[in-house]
């Protein structure tokens, strides 16, 4: 369950969208948002060259990249702390929503790093939006009382039961 669906698949999903979004909305040639950087005097010319384009493989490798701290934390981290946080008080729901918090903030850092090292891709500050939402979902789940830690057990560990 791991290795095929979390891992493999969940990283061929994430790249793949990232392929098809990131290389269109902030690649080269797009005149969508201002402040594009220009290319200098002798540089090419304003059309996309094959050298400048994003590629599923390295897409592929951030996805993986940014995999691994979301799983120390959530797979390894999380179980190890799990007769502490499987619990219905504030407490628990707290400790194991901040986790899930931490998680998402490393995947959305480690991805933000991972497209902000290519010279050809512009605005890539846009990829630490999603921080906004997993703080938003914290917080929402926090004062809700709802343990993400005991929502999502039963599909991280033993697959998807009924």
């Amino acid at each position: 369950m791991f290795i095929f669906v979390h891992f493999l698949a969940g990283s061929l999903i994430v790249s793949t969208i990232a392929y098809l979004v990131v290389g269109r909305l902030l690649g080269p040639g797009i005149a969508g948002l201002p402040g594009r950087r220009r290319q200098g005097l002798f540089g090419p010319p304003s059309g996309t060259r094959d050298a400048d384009a994003l590629e599923f493989g390295y897409c592929f490798d951030v996805s993986i990249r940014a995999f691994f701290p979301p799983y120390v934390i959530l797979y390894i981290l999380q179980y190890i702390l799990m007769p502490a946080i499987n619990h219905q008080n504030r407490a628990s729901t707290f400790f194991a929503n901040l986790l899930y918090l931490a998680a998402g903030i490393y995947w959305s850092l480690i991805t933000f790093l991972g497209y902000n090292a290519l010279h050809f891709l512009h605005h890539t500050q846009l990829l630490l939006s999603p921080m906004v939402a997993w703080i938003i979902i914290w917080l929402v789940c926090t004062i809700l009382g709802i343990n993400l830690e005991m929502w999502s057990i039963n599909w991280m560990f033993l697959g998807v039961k009924g």
